[in-house]
Formats: structure tokens, sequence, C-alpha cells
């Protein structure tokens, strides 16, 4: 059955194709052709409506395929309401990389509503496009019943407070998320408590990235007072926000407690010098792979 239908796509994808006078992907065309598929690679290059398609009517005859990524590939909602039509469909899927391509909350939501059963997904990215809080939702619903998922990347989009805290609520104890990635995206204070609170609660979370967001003080306060109970974070990125010497001296005060972190970035934020930061400096065990200092200069012409 996967043979005739795959050879039936092949056929009609070729037929589309010279149609619309646009050349088929050979990648596709390997990928009808071939009895076995444990992965799926269609990135950097523009895909068609006329190949999600074929690829849609294809893909639940693939049951062996683990890895599926289709990135920085001018991914629009319109294919990935017809994609999500097939993911649903695969029982092994481990991998989805949708990144770098122009999602809106729409699109997330047929995707993550489609993966929404999934007990053998892993990962999910999702970052670089224009999904926005609406979208998130919908995902922390789904990530309520995914308990296998180890990594979601959100990066690059539109996620704000709100998203963050449906993310935050949606992992309980018993998932097992290793890595979240909500960096380059409009999370304020509000969004970084609600991190907080999840920091508090989960043991395998162990790589949190917020860099560049709008976290001030008061979020960085949280999250280091989070930190202080939590065992298994290794590496906490919060460069590029917006938070002073009040919020850096709490992640110095974490670092005494803290065993367990390895590594906090705090570049490019509105820390600057003085005696209140002087203690960064008294331990021997930290050391800085990266350090640049700068200051202002009034020059006399």
């Amino acid at each position: 059955m996967a043979a005739l239908n795959s050879s039936i796509a092949y056929q009609a994808y070729k037929e589309e194709s010279e149609k619309s006078s646009s050349r088929p992907d050979l990648r596709l065309l390997n990928f009808f052709t071939s009895a076995s598929a444990p992965s799926l690679h269609l990135d950097d290059r523009p895909i068609s409506l006329e190949s999600i398609t074929a690829l849609a009517s294809v893909l639940p005859f693939h049951d062996e395929l683990g890895v599926l990524s289709i990135e920085n590939a001018d991914l629009r909602d319109s294919e990935a309401s017809i994609l999500a039509q097939a993911l649903s469909k695969l029982r092994n899927i481990r991998v989805i990389k949708l990144g770098r391509n122009k999602l809106t909350s729409q699109g997330a939501v047929a995707i993550t509503q489609a993966l929404g059963g999934s007990k053998s997904l892993k990962e999910i990215y999702l970052n670089d496009n224009e999904i926005g809080d609406e979208g998130v939702e919908e995902l922390a619903r789904s990530l309520e019943a995914l308990h296998n998922v180890t990594m979601v990347d959100l990066s690059g989009n539109k996620v704000g407070d709100k998203g963050a805290a449906c993310i935050a609520n949606a992992i309980s104890p018993n998932h097992n998320l290793e890595s979240l990635l909500l960096s380059k995206n409009s999370l304020g204070d509000e969004g970084a408590l609600a991190v907080a609170a999840l920091l508090e609660k989960n043991a395998t979370l162990t790589s949190v990235q917020l860099q560049s967001n709008n976290i001030g003080d008061k979020g960085v306060t949280a999250l280091a007072k989070a930190l202080q109970k939590n065992s298994s974070v290794s590496v906490l990125d919060i460069s590029a926000n917006d938070f002073g010497n009040a919020g850096a001296l709490e992640i110095r005060k974490l670092l005494d407690k803290n065993r367990v972190l390895e590594g906090v970035n705090l570049s490019l934020n509105k820390i600057h010098g003085g005696p209140d930061l002087a203690s960064f400096l008294e331990s021997d065990s930290f050391f800085f792979p990266n350090l640049a200092f700068s200051r202002r200069i009034n020059r006399i012409n």
C-alpha cells in the first residue's frame, strides 16, 4: 500500500510541477521512491503548495519517519494546515523542525493540535517564526499531554508574558523537558516570574534561554530565587535584557548557594561598575570566557 501510494504521489507531483512550470524537488522524489525513510530534510529552499500537498498524501504511509525538518523553506499557514493533517497519523515521529519560516499563530495551532496525541515526540522547533501568545496557548494545551518532550524552541517569535505563563503552567513535575528556549521574544518581568515558578517545581530542565527579552530586576530576582531551590538547571542565558546591578547581585548570591549552575550569561544589560559589584570577583571558582568593559569618555575637541 505504501509503495502504491508513493508511486501515485510521485506521478501526480511531477504532473503538477509540469503544469505550474516549476521544477520538482528531487528530495521529495527520492522520498517517494524510498522503501524506508527514517528522516526527511527539506530545508533552505522555498517549498511550494504542490510539494506540501504531495508530501501530506504520502506521510501517513511512512510510519518509520522519526525526523521531519522543513526549516527556512518559506512555509506559511496554508501549507502548515495541509501538513498537519498528515502529522497526526505519524506514530513514531520524534523531532519536528519548522524553524525560520513564516508561520503565525494560525499555523502553529494547526501543527500543535496535530501533534497533541503523540507519545513519541521529543523535540519541537518553531523558532524564528511569527507566532504570538494565541499560538503558544494552544501549544501549551498540547504540551500538557506530551510528557516525553525534552526540547521546546520558541525563540525569535512574538511570545509575551501571557504565552510564557501558558507554557510554564503546562509543564508539570512529570514532564521530561530539558531545554526551554524563549529568547528573542517579548517577555517582561511577569513572563520571567512564570518561568521562575516553573523552575521551582521542575526537576528535569537543564537549559533555560531567555536572552533578548525585556526582563528587568524584578524578573531576574525571581529567577535567581527559584534557582536556589532548583538542582537541575546548569545553563541560564539572560543576556540582552533590561536589568541592572540589583538583578546582577541576586545572580551573584545565587552562585554562592547553587552548586549545579555552570554558566550564566549577563552580558548586554544595564550593569555598571561600582562597589556593590565588587563581590563578583571575590570567588576564585568563577572564570569569565567572555568579558568586555566599556565606558563613556568625554572628549574635548
